[in-house]
């Protein structure tokens, strides 16, 4: 549905975003139809050995101060 509505769908966001709506079936599933990486709602950085399929993220929501983004990225 993406693809017929936007030029390009390479990027995917697993729905809620757990560890449990992903498996090792589901990032082959979206590798074989050309997502380059998918993002997960786990907390923690990712590093250049991380999983494309299981890209973590840290918590900012529309309410965060921009520094406290930056010591998030940080790890923090």
């Amino acid at each position: 549905v993406l693809r017929e509505h936007f030029d390009r769908a390479d990027l995917f966001a697993y729905p809620n975003g757990t560890e449990s709506d992903f498996s090792g079936e589901t990032k082959k599933l979206l590798l074989e139809l050309g997502y380059t990486c998918a993002l997960t709602a786990i907390r923690g950085l990712n590093a250049h050995t991380s999983d494309l399929y299981e890209l973590r993220s840290i918590d900012n929501g529309a309410g965060t101060a921009f520094s406290d983004f930056q010591v998030g990225l940080l790890g923090w």
